[in-house]
């Protein structure tokens, strides 16, 4: 089986006997919660115990009952041992089976670690552990950092497009985390209220807001930055009031990377400005729950997929379509799930 993981994980499989024989009445309300966050994050869980008293998964988080003892379990099914199931449970004897196998596992016994697998002080320890987001942020921060170290005094300008209101925030935030931990620096640019497909009939900037922007991102930020020079913008300029691009003074210099979001943003105004191309991918589905703020683990009407489909999707696509973006991309990441973002392979 390959090395540990967390992106590889997708089952986790709880060892209940061990996990909860000193629990209190009042601990089960904190466990479920973290339940509940590895649920949004996409993992499948399955409990396993001989005996759950009825009710005890009722609602959410949705999680499966294996009866049985672990080991008892393991020999009936073996995909409980394969590549990308993750147990928890604090048994030695089960540790050790685990072990064996070659399987990834953890617990909260000092014996975890001495048998090859992951230790935690408190279970919810584990989120910090199995975080798929997080894990895609810093892979992908190594990987800048990579490319970043065959010219270290050139600048690198990250590209991070896609549908409007999908969460580009949310991803800048985590791969920025990610980058300044590593000791980079690194600078932001936000183009998603500056950038739209609604503006694609604009006769002087076409897909701007106004040209006045267009001539501000690419003439006073970007064309410097990417000619190698530092860039220094002490004060916001009045048409950039409330929008929140970047903050002031700003400051990008060409040792650092650069980290660009919005919506069309692969247009021929940024052919020579971005260096790496990475697009969020998400089904139509997904797309519409993101503009209408609609929880999108929850059904809803699919009038609004076709509303989307009709106008915003529409014009994504024509976007898509017209400049060749499929062809332009450096990396592509996975978004259905917001809580738990992907690199593509």
């Amino acid at each position: 089986m390959p090395a540990f993981h967390p992106n590889r994980v997708h089952t986790l499989v709880l060892d209940l006997p061990s996990l909860a024989q000193d629990f209190r009445q009042e601990d089960w309300g904190g466990f479920r919660e973290v339940l509940t966050i590895f649920e949004q994050r996409g993992f499948r869980l399955y409990a396993v115990e001989t005996d759950a008293p009825e009710g005890r998964w009722s609602g959410s988080p949705q999680v499966a009952h294996l009866s049985g003892t672990p080991q008892e379990l393991i020999q009936a099914n073996p995909a409980l041992s394969n590549e990308g199931v993750f147990w928890v449970t604090g048994h030695p004897e089960v540790q050790a089976q685990l072990a064996e196998g070659n399987c990834w596992f953890a617990g909260g016994n000092s014996e975890a670690e001495a048998a090859d697998g992951l230790h935690f002080q408190h279970f919810s320890d584990l989120l910090e552990i199995l975080h798929p987001s997080r894990a895609s942020a810093q892979d992908f921060a190594h990987l800048l950092l990579e490319v970043k170290r065959h010219s270290p005094q050139l600048p690198l300008t990250i590209g991070v497009g896609g549908p409007d209101e999908c969460g580009h925030a949310f991803v800048i935030a985590e791969i920025m985390e990610a980058l300044e931990e590593l000791g980079q620096l690194v600078s932001g640019l936000d183009l998603t209220e500056l950038l739209g497909v609604e503006f694609e009939a604009q006769s002087k900037a076409r897909y701007w807001k106004n040209p006045w922007m267009r001539s501000w991102v690419l003439e006073e930020v970007l064309r410097p930055y990417s000619n190698g020079k530092p860039v220094v913008i002490e004060s916001e300029p009045g048409f950039l009031e409330s929008l929140e691009v970047t903050t002031f003074p700003f400051f990008a210099p060409p040792e650092g990377i650069m980290l660009v979001w919005g919506v069309p943003l692969f247009l021929p105004d940024f052919e020579q400005l971005i260096d790496l191309r990475v697009h969020l991918d998400l089904s139509p589905r997904t797309a519409t729950a993101r503009l209408f703020e609609i929880d999108e683990r929850e059904e809803f009407d699919k009038s609004f997929i076709e509303s989307y489909q009709q106008r915003e999707g529409r014009l994504y696509q024509n976007y898509l379509d017209e400049f060749g973006v499929e062809n332009q991309l450096d990396y592509r990441i996975d978004f259905e799930n917001l809580n738990a973002f992907r690199l593509k392979p």
